[in-house]
């Protein structure tokens, strides 16, 4: 895929002419520089399947809760092993634990919605902490193109929920009644708040692909080619003769190296954990693979005479 643009910097002495057509052109005073600008991309193939999600567990303090999250991630950890993961993949982030103050409130949403039911339990709801950090795990990937590429990532997340690897059928070790009365308000929040809408925060599954030395000479050459050769038609259509090179940039874009990355199926960067977000202009990431290429865009600019 190739964009081509056009563009000049031109002082005019004369504008069009009454049929809407560029006329003869004389110009006055000095002539920008004309630029020639040249996009170029290549379809790169993947090479791994990534894992990126939230492992949680919750407690009655934070204490417990982090106990109860390092639990599991040894159980994550041997599930993914079992998995055929690469061992060395398997990454995991700090720990966070804050107080539940979503499913806190909730609770004591619906607290006050039960008062004025007549076998309604009206007990304060126990509070809850919640303890979570990220895990990261590749796949190499079996096959390398066809119908059987694009189911892998569904597989994937049918092992992830069967074996509950983010933590949330896990249930956090109260006290007496508490207990009780947790899971009661629980099993209504699920139906009430949560329903079957899909999770915003749940398993990211990616297809990694590596950008080799030679793609990238590549797509910069034929990129600077096509650059210079929009350059010398410009300067051809306006009748403006190029002068030497005075400047060569590679347009700055955080989409240069995968335009598909960010905002289709990647998590938002700003809520992950430092390392968990690629930053390498070695590596594209993509949900599918037919999504995964490397762009570059060149602009190349002339003096003129």
């Amino acid at each position: 895929m190739r964009l081509v643009l056009a563009l000049a910097t031109l002082v005019f002495g004369s504008a069009l002419g009454e049929s809407g057509a560029l006329g003869q052109v004389a110009f006055s005073g000095s002539v920008g520089p004309i630029s020639g600008t040249a996009s170029e991309s290549v379809p790169l193939k993947p090479e791994k399947l990534r894992l990126v999600m939230w492992v949680q567990a919750k407690g009655k303090d934070a204490k417990s809760a982090i106990t109860a999250l390092n639990e599991q991630k040894a159980r994550v950890k041997k599930d993914l092993e079992s998995m055929k993961s690469d061992s060395e993949s398997v990454q995991f982030s700090a720990s966070r634990v804050a107080s539940d103050e979503l499913g806190n409130q909730q609770r004591a949403m619906l607290r006050m919605q039960m008062q004025g039911k007549p076998n309604a339990k009206a007990a304060k709801p126990p509070a809850v902490f919640l303890a979570r950090c990220a895990v990261k795990a590749e796949w190499a990937l079996p096959v390398s193109e066809g119908d059987a590429l694009a189911i892998l990532p569904a597989n994937l997340l049918d092992q992830i929920k069967s074996r509950d690897l983010e933590g949330k059928n896990v249930k956090p070790m109260l006290d007496g009644d508490a207990q009780e009365q947790l899971d009661e308000m629980e099993s209504m929040m699920q139906e009430q708040y949560y329903g079957s809408s899909p999770d915003a925060n749940g398993p990211k599954i990616l297809f990694v692909a590596r950008i080799p030395l030679e793609v990238r000479e590549r797509a910069f050459q034929s990129a600077f080619k096509s650059a210079t050769e929009d350059a010398q038609m410009l300067s051809k259509a306006s009748a403006i003769k190029l002068g030497k090179p005075i400047g060569v940039s590679k347009t700055p874009s955080p989409y240069d190296y995968a335009l598909s990355s960010y905002g289709r199926g990647y998590m938002d960067p700003a809520s992950m954990p430092a390392g968990f977000v690629d930053d390498s202009k070695e590596i594209v990431t993509a949900s599918q693979p037919d999504e995964l290429f490397f762009r570059v865009t060149v602009t190349i600019a002339y003096a003129s005479e």
